[in-house]
């Protein structure tokens, strides 16, 4: 999948191959420069591909645009694509093979946009590559329509029951996407396209079967059925696809899948059936090169038994929202030495096994709204993202080594975070040593509130004064106006101070500042604190700081 800013760069460097004259371009991305062309009939060889996407609800084309006749219509785009090489079928073999088209339907019974392509397809480019006509508004595609030399066919949101009628066959068929087409019911008899690579059915939520003929696609890559609520249950012959790499059947709620036999399947890398019908655990999920893993356990089975089932190369686990408790996770999770990817979020686990600081190619691990999370141990220094987003019970965490320097530690609304082992501990004054309160000059403060931040948490309220002990040194901030008396230097006005330092042992250092708050300053997020004061202090006779 392109990046969108990737995407619309390339698009826009399309666009200064000539700003001011479109068909000079070797691409139309924007409709109003398609109709631009197709009604002044000045296509070029240039043009490698246009997109016609002209009846969108939103983007309409303008009203002086003529909208021609149906049979006009069609005859016209025949003509222009053919003149710009996108039916050119006689073409040397120097001159490039046509690219794409990109049509745009409606869905909508009462809407006149659908009656623009109807009619006769037989000047419809036959040399076509990529057709992609999104709402398509029939239910099944034209009889007439040429797609022999179609590599990739795209259909989605459209209002298909079936993909076509008759024994048409499509050899050179690779792409089959028909997402979001809640008419569907079935599948094609995917004999008739024997070379598909990637099946794409998101969200077809009225399929109900996948046609048997998909076990004879020995080139099958992808088979994304993510949200096909209705489907329940996959032919056996998909466990004969040894090229199949990925399965996506995430929230596909009645599949039933545990039957496949996964450890035939050589190529399989990547398993999502998460959200989907319970008892689903089964030791053929043991497979030796699977990469990515996620799904949901049963009530009746611990995730235990599907770690052990899973094999240790594993990339990527996702046991998100499984009721998966600290006491079903196995020490074996610490065995998973090429991981790089853990997703445990809406568990009620309340920590982690001390063995998961054996991750060591950990990169990102994600807890988000394990809401009786309480503690973490220690987590392996090759973490860059940590995510314990609506933790609120999370009070403690081992050391974070690199939580100032490569860590992205993401804890919003972890307002009860007061402890990080070896880094800080965050409690109430009251409750430090009164000998030590007494050295501060810092009596009679027990019963003062005032206003909190926790720059970590990003999280504010309001309660007594906190003392912060973090490496050592011990912080604090409160409400007033007036130094202590027994300050030995102080400054009035001035942001540094020198002194020299009294030939005596030296127990501590205590610094006070008085500053008015100003308005929050904002800082990058790579520092990672917001309207903060630091102190630096300098050993001017040794050049330490």
């Amino acid at each position: 999948m392109m990046h969108p800013l990737v995407r619309d760069m390339g698009r826009e460097i399309i666009r200064q191959e000539s700003p001011k004259y479109p068909e000079r371009r070797s691409r139309l991305w924007h409709y109003r420069d398609s109709f631009k062309v197709l009604k002044e009939k000045n296509g070029s060889d240039i043009i490698q591909g246009l997109n016609l996407r002209s009846c969108a609800e939103k983007d309409k084309p303008p009203r002086s645009f003529h909208h021609p006749t149906t049979q006009e219509y069609l005859q016209e785009c025949a003509n222009i694509m053919r003149k710009i090489r996108l039916s050119r079928q006689n073409d040397p073999p120097r001159q490039p093979q046509p690219r794409k088209v990109l049509l745009y339907g409606s869905n909508n019974k009462n809407s006149k946009s659908k009656k623009q392509l109807k009619g006769n397809y037989k000047e419809f480019p036959r040399s076509l590559r990529w057709l992609c006509w999104h709402k398509l508004p029939y239910k099944c595609l034209p009889d007439g329509l040429p797609l022999e030399e179609v590599v990739a066919l795209e259909m989605r949101h459209s209002r298909l029951h079936h993909l076509f009628q008759g024994n048409k066959v499509l050899n050179a068929l690779k792409i089959l996407n028909l997402s979001h087409s809640e008419g569907l019911s079935c599948t094609p008899d995917f004999s008739k396209l024997p070379n598909l690579e990637r099946i794409i059915l998101k969200y077809c939520t009225r399929l109900i079967e996948i046609d048997k003929s998909i076990g004879g696609l020995k080139r099958l890559l992808i088979l994304n059925l993510r949200g096909c609520q209705s489907l329940r249950k996959l032919p056996r012959c998909i466990s004969n696809l040894h090229s199949l790499e990925k399965i996506i059947q995430y929230g596909c709620l009645k599949l039933v899948w545990s039957s496949l036999e996964l450890n035939k399947m050589q190529s399989l890398l990547e398993l999502d059936a998460s959200g989907t019908a319970n008892d689903q655990v089964s030791t053929s999920v043991r497979k030796k090169h699977l990469l990515m893993c996620s799904l949901v356990s049963s009530p009746r089975k611990s995730p235990g038994i599907l770690l052990t089932t899973v094999s240790d190369t594993l990339v990527t686990l996702s046991l998100i929202g499984c009721g998966l408790s600290s006491d079903l996770i196995p020490e074996e999770l610490g065995d998973f030495s090429m991981l790089r990817n853990l997703f445990l979020s809406e568990n009620p686990i309340h920590s982690l096994p001390e063995r998961i600081k054996r991750l060591t190619n950990l990169r990102k691990l994600e807890l988000e709204n394990c809401e009786q999370l309480e503690y973490l141990p220690e987590i392996p220094a090759s973490v860059k993202i940590l995510s314990t987003w609506q933790c609120r019970s999370l009070q403690r965490i081992h050391n974070l080594p690199n939580l100032l320097t490569t860590l992205n530690f993401l804890g919003l609304s972890c307002n009860k975070i007061i402890e990080g082992q070896e880094m800080f501990q965050l409690k109430c004054i009251s409750s430090f040593d009164a000998d030590l309160i007494s050295v501060l000059g810092l009596p009679n403060l027990s019963d003062m509130k005032v206003d909190l931040y926790n720059s970590l948490t990003l999280t504010r309220w309001k309660g007594p004064i906190q003392g912060l002990s973090e490496f050592g040194i011990f912080s604090s901030s409160f409400h007033g106006s007036e130094l202590p008396n027994r300050l030995s230097y102080n400054s009035m006005g001035s942001s540094s101070i020198s002194f020299d330092v009294p030939n005596h042992d030296i127990q501590g250092l205590n610094l006070y500042v008085i500053y008015e708050n100003a308005r929050a300053s904002y800082c990058t997020r790579r520092n990672k604190f917001w309207n903060e004061f630091h102190v630096r202090v300098a050993n001017k006779t040794k050049d330490l700081r």
